[in-house]
Protein backbone atom coordinates (compact mmCIF):
# COMPACT_ATOMS: atom_id res chain seq x y z
CA UNK A 1 0.00 0.00 0.00
CA UNK A 2 1.56 3.29 -1.15
CA UNK A 3 1.63 6.11 1.38
CA UNK A 4 -0.25 9.12 -0.08
CA UNK A 5 2.44 11.62 0.91
CA UNK A 6 5.40 9.73 -0.55
CA UNK A 7 7.65 11.99 -2.60
CA UNK A 8 7.95 11.32 -6.29
CA UNK A 9 11.56 11.44 -7.47
CA UNK A 10 14.66 12.51 -5.61
CA UNK A 11 16.83 15.53 -6.34
CA UNK A 12 20.51 15.02 -7.00
CA UNK A 13 22.32 15.17 -3.69
CA UNK A 14 25.07 17.75 -3.05
CA UNK A 15 26.82 14.87 -1.28
CA UNK A 16 27.94 13.68 -4.75
CA UNK A 17 30.62 16.40 -4.65
CA UNK A 18 33.98 15.13 -3.25
CA UNK A 19 34.45 18.28 -1.14
CA UNK A 20 30.96 17.84 0.25
CA UNK A 21 31.77 14.20 1.05
CA UNK A 22 34.74 15.39 3.09
CA UNK A 23 32.52 17.90 4.93
CA UNK A 24 29.94 15.18 5.57
CA UNK A 25 32.66 12.91 6.93
CA UNK A 26 33.83 15.68 9.24
CA UNK A 27 30.24 16.22 10.41
CA UNK A 28 29.93 12.49 11.10
CA UNK A 29 33.19 12.71 13.02
CA UNK A 30 31.79 15.53 15.15
CA UNK A 31 28.69 13.47 15.90
CA UNK A 32 30.78 10.41 16.69
CA UNK A 33 33.13 12.37 18.97
CA UNK A 34 30.91 11.83 21.98
CA UNK A 35 30.32 8.20 21.03
CA UNK A 36 33.87 7.02 20.46
CA UNK A 37 36.26 5.50 22.95
CA UNK A 38 39.32 7.28 24.37
CA UNK A 39 41.39 5.66 21.62
CA UNK A 40 39.08 7.32 19.05
CA UNK A 41 38.58 4.00 17.31
CA UNK A 42 35.00 2.64 17.21
CA UNK A 43 35.84 -0.63 18.95
CA UNK A 44 38.38 -0.30 21.79
CA UNK A 45 39.15 -4.00 21.51
CA UNK A 46 40.19 -3.56 17.86
CA UNK A 47 42.27 -0.38 17.61
CA UNK A 48 43.04 0.54 14.02
CA UNK A 49 39.84 -1.04 12.71
CA UNK A 50 37.30 1.46 11.34
CA UNK A 51 33.52 1.47 11.47
CA UNK A 52 32.16 -1.20 9.13
CA UNK A 53 35.44 -3.19 8.91
CA UNK A 54 33.64 -5.77 6.78
CA UNK A 55 33.27 -3.19 3.98
CA UNK A 56 35.91 -1.60 1.77
CA UNK A 57 35.34 2.13 2.39
CA UNK A 58 37.15 5.44 2.58
CA UNK A 59 37.62 6.86 6.08
CA UNK A 60 38.81 10.17 7.49
CA UNK A 61 41.87 9.93 9.73
CA UNK A 62 43.72 12.66 11.62
CA UNK A 63 47.46 12.38 12.11
CA UNK A 64 48.25 12.48 15.83
CA UNK A 65 51.42 14.57 15.61
CA UNK A 66 50.34 17.19 13.04
CA UNK A 67 46.54 17.14 13.04
CA UNK A 68 46.59 16.66 9.26
CA UNK A 69 43.33 15.24 7.94
CA UNK A 70 43.66 12.47 5.36
CA UNK A 71 41.25 10.13 3.63
CA UNK A 72 42.39 6.53 3.34
CA UNK A 73 40.82 3.36 2.03
CA UNK A 74 40.21 0.40 4.33
CA UNK A 75 40.62 -2.93 2.52
CA UNK A 76 38.14 -5.39 3.99
CA UNK A 77 39.59 -8.40 2.17
CA UNK A 78 42.89 -8.27 4.07
CA UNK A 79 41.83 -6.05 6.97
CA UNK A 80 44.43 -3.38 6.29
CA UNK A 81 44.70 0.23 5.16
CA UNK A 82 45.81 1.28 1.69
CA UNK A 83 49.03 2.71 3.13
CA UNK A 84 51.78 0.37 1.92
CA UNK A 85 52.73 -2.19 4.55
CA UNK A 86 50.66 -0.64 7.34
CA UNK A 87 48.07 -2.61 9.20
CA UNK A 88 45.48 -1.68 11.81
CA UNK A 89 47.81 -1.56 14.85
CA UNK A 90 50.25 0.87 13.20
CA UNK A 91 47.38 3.04 12.05
CA UNK A 92 45.91 3.23 15.56
CA UNK A 93 49.28 4.39 16.90
CA UNK A 94 49.70 7.05 14.19
CA UNK A 95 46.17 8.36 13.53
CA UNK A 96 42.97 9.30 15.29
CA UNK A 97 39.86 7.89 13.67
CA UNK A 98 37.41 10.57 12.51
CA UNK A 99 34.76 8.59 10.62
CA UNK A 100 33.68 6.88 7.40
CA UNK A 101 33.19 8.67 4.08
CA UNK A 102 29.86 7.43 2.81
CA UNK A 103 28.43 7.96 -0.64
CA UNK A 104 24.81 9.02 -1.07
CA UNK A 105 23.99 5.46 -2.18
CA UNK A 106 25.60 4.01 0.97
CA UNK A 107 23.72 6.47 3.18
CA UNK A 108 20.47 5.55 1.42
CA UNK A 109 21.25 1.85 1.88
CA UNK A 110 21.88 2.35 5.60
CA UNK A 111 18.71 4.42 6.03
CA UNK A 112 16.68 1.81 4.16
CA UNK A 113 18.03 -0.96 6.38
CA UNK A 114 17.29 1.07 9.53
CA UNK A 115 13.78 1.87 8.32
CA UNK A 116 13.17 -1.81 7.63
CA UNK A 117 14.42 -2.69 11.12
CA UNK A 118 11.99 -0.17 12.64
CA UNK A 119 9.13 -1.32 10.40
CA UNK A 120 9.80 -4.92 11.41
CA UNK A 121 9.57 -3.94 15.08
CA UNK A 122 6.24 -2.20 14.43
CA UNK A 123 5.01 -5.22 12.48
CA UNK A 124 5.88 -7.48 15.44
CA UNK A 125 3.71 -5.24 17.65
CA UNK A 126 0.95 -5.50 15.03
CA UNK A 127 1.15 -9.30 15.07
CA UNK A 128 1.15 -9.40 18.89
CA UNK A 129 -2.07 -7.37 19.03
CA UNK A 130 -3.56 -9.24 16.09
CA UNK A 131 -3.15 -12.54 18.00
CA UNK A 132 -4.73 -10.97 21.09
CA UNK A 133 -7.56 -9.52 19.01
CA UNK A 134 -8.33 -12.86 17.37
CA UNK A 135 -8.54 -14.65 20.73
CA UNK A 136 -9.98 -11.82 22.85
CA UNK A 137 -13.46 -11.87 24.24
CA UNK A 138 -13.22 -8.43 25.84
CA UNK A 139 -12.04 -5.11 24.47
CA UNK A 140 -11.62 -6.61 21.00
CA UNK A 141 -12.14 -3.24 19.28
CA UNK A 142 -9.36 -1.62 21.31
CA UNK A 143 -6.94 -4.47 20.60
CA UNK A 144 -7.88 -4.43 16.90
CA UNK A 145 -7.19 -0.70 16.85
CA UNK A 146 -3.77 -1.29 18.39
CA UNK A 147 -2.98 -3.90 15.74
CA UNK A 148 -4.11 -1.69 12.86
CA UNK A 149 -2.21 1.26 14.29
CA UNK A 150 1.03 -0.72 14.51
CA UNK A 151 0.50 -1.95 10.93
CA UNK A 152 0.03 1.63 9.71
CA UNK A 153 3.19 2.72 11.54
CA UNK A 154 5.18 -0.07 9.85
CA UNK A 155 3.83 0.97 6.43
CA UNK A 156 4.57 4.65 7.11
CA UNK A 157 8.17 3.83 8.06
CA UNK A 158 8.69 1.75 4.92
CA UNK A 159 7.21 4.49 2.73
CA UNK A 160 9.26 7.39 4.01
CA UNK A 161 11.15 7.48 0.72
CA UNK A 162 14.70 8.52 0.05
CA UNK A 163 16.43 10.84 2.48
CA UNK A 164 16.37 14.52 1.47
Amino acid sequence: MEHPRRREGVMDSPANDPEMQKLIAMEVADIMEGMTTPTNWPNPERPGYPMFPEKTLHHVLKKKDTGEIIIRNWKSDGHHWDMIGHFAQWCSETYFYEGPVLTPAQITEMLTAERERCAKAAREVDMKYRRKWQTASIDADFIRGQSEGAYEVAEAIRNLGAAP
